[in-house]
């Protein structure tokens, strides 16, 4: 339904510019001016009907495919299995502790939503979105990780980067301009670009997959 409501106002929008540029059009050439100074100019009246409005669809999509491409991306220091072999005595420890309660905790600021789950005994996951975008045209950043608690050993650590000029949608409740700026919209660096997809895999593991391994370890 979004996607249709999209469309229809990038049609009108669309439509709304053809006309001046068609006016425009008519204009040089009933001037005598020649048909190819009036697309030029009917050309220019278009850049500008489009540029007034999604002048930062461009920027946006290259900051964030820039992030994505460079700074987004699963990072695997050492498997859960490569752990437990590693460190029998403390393994041990954490199955002796199996079924035990998982405990949450937050922390919501206007510019960061901050959270830790208590997976198993001794691990931690940890997730961290920066509400406030820190990076040029609406780029923010959201880091997930599961760490060893009483070393703080991160085991491994997913980067995600996501933009968008409002900070509501349109479906939960748009209160400004910005939010209906849906061109600049991205949702996170996998979905937005398929082909970054083995970022975010470890020998065909996402970071879902390895912390579901040591959410099991609190499975009796």
């Amino acid at each position: 339904m979004m996607a249709v409501l999209y469309l229809l106002v990038f049609g009108f929008y669309s439509y709304i510019v053809f006309i001046f540029a068609r006016a425009g059009f008519r204009f040089v050439c009933d001037r005598g001016k020649g048909r190819l100074w009036g697309g030029a100019f009917a050309t220019f009246i278009g850049l500008v009907g489009f540029g007034a409005v999604f002048w930062d669809a461009i920027p946006t999509w290259y900051t964030h495919h820039h992030l994505c491409k460079t700074e987004g991306g699963l990072k695997v220091y050492i498997t859960p299995e490569q752990w437990a072999k590693e460190n029998p005595e403390a393994f041990a420890r954490v199955r002796a502790a199996a079924g035990g309660q998982q405990t949450r905790r937050s922390e919501d600021t206007r510019e960061t939503w901050h959270s830790w789950v208590e997976t198993t005994q001794d691990f931690t996951y940890e997730y961290f979105d920066r509400r406030a975008r820190d990076y040029a045209f609406h780029t923010g950043i959201s880091r997930q990780k599961m760490i060893y608690k009483p070393t703080g050993q991160v085991l491994f650590e997913e980067v995600d980067f996501y933009s968008s000029a409002g900070k509501n949608s349109l479906a939960g409740g748009a209160n400004s301009f910005a939010d209906y700026k849906f061109w600049t919209v991205t949702g996170g660096c996998e979905r937005a670009y398929p082909d970054m997809k083995n970022k975010f895999q470890h020998k065909g593991l996402t970071f879902s997959d390895l912390a579901k391994q040591i959410y099991d370890w609190n499975q009796k």
